[in-house]
């Protein structure tokens, strides 16, 4: 490996043992900082390739290996022959969302990708239950309506 006036193979060493001590890569990139962790021989910790995730989610960070979700589906509320499809877990005692939404516009069939809290989920679902009580439950959303509803949950 070549090292560099940023990188040399002390700090390599160091970052070998935080590996060996199971430390994670934000452990690390955090330890270092990113500006150094950019000069990576390799490039093992650029970000500057993908737009890093810390910009937007301080909230919620996930390791897959130890997150623990349930799934399920419903009956699409614009379609009901289509589901949707929910991915529901618990990080630092919140339960967040997940939901591929099936969704039709300009007479494309697609999906809509959701990641909200329950919290948000179960005021849109009362804003859609008010909607049905008024125009009966077989009645379908158009799209101005799912964006009514998204704006006020």
């Amino acid at each position: 490996m070549k090292f560099n006036e940023h990188w040399n193979k002390s700090d390599n060493d160091l970052m070998r043992q935080m590996i060996k001590e199971g430390k994670s890569k934000d452990d690390i990139i955090n330890f270092f900082g990113e500006e150094k962790c950019n000069y990576h021989p390799t490039k093992k910790f650029s970000t500057k390739s993908v737009l890093p995730y810390k910009l937007f989610l301080n909230e919620v960070k996930i390791n897959p290996e130890r997150t623990y979700f349930e799934s399920n589906r419903q009956i699409s509320n614009i379609d009901p022959n289509m589901y949707d499809y929910m991915l529901s877990f618990n990080v630092n005692k919140h339960k967040y969302l997940l939901i591929l939404n099936y969704y039709i516009d300009n007479d494309i069939k697609s999906y809509n990708i959701f990641f909200t809290t329950s919290e948000s989920y179960e005021k849109y679902m009362d804003e859609i239950e008010k909607i049905r009580m008024e125009k009966g439950d077989s009645y379908i959303l158009t799209i101005e309506e799912q964006k009514t509803i998204i704006n006020i949950a």
